[in-house]
């Protein structure tokens, strides 16, 4: 009997062991098989069944994952960044510091802008810059005002003193005066002492020499007791005189230039038609074909001149080509269009309108280095003759981009 006890023992013994290695080998099995299938770290695959392409920081998605892979591009310094890996987020735009803080990092491919609360301010609970506490005369720093944290402020103890207004500053100590000199006024919390006999440099020395006179008051001069305040006032003065000066000069001179414009319209108008008036009165307008061709001539050009004085000031033609427009229009049309939108009502719609691919587009996207994708698309198409601003502005309403149509000047009389 206890034999076979034993026996069967033995048998679930072996039984137990046999399950334990089978469990050990499948775990182990699992995870040396799960290691080896390449992840995706996206955790989205295209309609073919590839692992969508993950952005890296400082690059923002143009193209999202779908029929065909995610398609990057790269943020641009002070405009855009990317802080993290992303299939789906495009390049944000840049912050600017608001109103009381100053800039403490620019902003950079991938990370935003950083700003600081400037001298005696500090960021409030609701993230904006609130002025610090002033600590009064008699009043000392116990917590100086930081970016992050207000000032708190004390009395001041006895032997101690403040005669100022800060954030910053703490109580100082009371001034002892020196053997031999009587004490004129006691330090309180908000003076000095007052002494005696006080030290003054003598020459250029700096051996200090005290008055023997005890009747005689001698006060330390304060370097920073020169005020400046004079001086920014001339200052100011004298720029405000020479601001007004110069807006004067403008306005005589533009007022000549338009009055001396204005004669000379009026005199070729008159001249045209006294022209006529005396050619038909002496019968000689209707005899010669080639008088009344110059003469309608020349209320051509008078009507031209007269159109003209009522152009918009900056206005050009809209058959003008894009390449003639002034460089600074340029650059203000191509930065509006720069930054890449999900709707594409961007410089990759308007590079639609204007006619290029989508492989164009992919192409100015990966061969930019420096320049913005929209300048060179825009610098190509103006090689065009007819790239005009009229076709430009035609695109742009195709795109429903009214804001950057506002700063085409196109002439309303062309």
């Amino acid at each position: 009997m206890m034999t076979n006890m034993k026996i069967s023992q033995n048998c679930c013994l072996q039984l137990s062991l046999r399950w334990i290695y089978i469990v050990h080998f499948a775990i182990l099995y699992t995870l040396v098989y799960s290691s080896s299938i390449p992840q995706c770290p996206s955790g989205e695959f295209t309609s073919k069944g590839a692992c969508c392409k993950q952005c890296p920081p400082g690059h923002g998605v143009i193209t999202s994952c779908g029929d065909n892979n995610t398609v990057c591009e790269q943020c641009y310094p002070d405009i855009s960044y990317s802080p993290e890996w992303s299939h789906t987020s495009g390049c944000k735009l840049c912050s600017r510091c608001q109103r009381n803080e100053r800039l403490a990092q620019l902003c950079n491919s991938s990370q935003d802008t950083i700003c600081e609360c400037r001298r005696d301010y500090f960021r409030d609970a609701d993230g904006t810059c609130s002025q610090c506490n002033m600590c009064p005369p008699g009043y000392g720093v116990v917590v100086a005002c930081s970016t992050n944290m207000d000032s708190k402020c004390s009395q001041c103890a006895n032997g101690t003193f403040s005669d100022g207004t800060s954030a910053t500053d703490f109580c100082k100590p009371c001034t002892l005066c020196p053997e031999g000199s009587t004490v004129l006024q006691q330090c309180t919390t908000f003076s000095d002492t007052l002494c005696s006999g006080t030290l003054k440099l003598v020459g250029s020395s700096n051996k200090p020499a005290v008055s023997t006179d005890p009747t005689v008051v001698l006060t330390p001069r304060n370097p920073k007791s020169f005020s400046v305040v004079p001086i920014y006032c001339v200052l100011l003065g004298a720029v405000v005189v020479g601001l007004m000066i110069y807006v004067i000069f403008k306005r005589w001179s533009f007022n000549k230039v338009k009055l001396r414009n204005q004669k000379m319209i009026r005199s070729n108008t008159s001249n045209s038609i006294v022209g006529k008036d005396t050619l038909v009165e002496t019968g000689v307008l209707s005899k010669s074909p080639k008088l009344i061709k110059s003469n309608s001539v020349l209320l051509s050009i008078s009507d031209r001149n007269l159109q003209s004085s009522r152009m918009p000031l900056m206005a050009v033609p809209s058959t003008t080509l894009y390449r003639d427009l002034v460089i600074e229009k340029r650059m203000e049309v191509e930065m509006s269009l720069g930054s890449t939108r999900i709707d594409r009502r961007d410089w990759r719609g308007l590079a639609e309108k204007l006619g290029f691919s989508e492989q164009d587009v992919r192409h100015y996207i990966k061969t930019c280095d420096t320049a913005l994708p929209v300048q060179r698309m825009l610098e190509t198409w103006s090689q065009n003759d007819a790239a005009t601003l009229g076709a430009l502005v035609t695109a742009l309403h195709a795109i429903n981009r009214i804001d950057v149509v506002d700063k085409v000047p196109i002439s309303a009389y062309t």
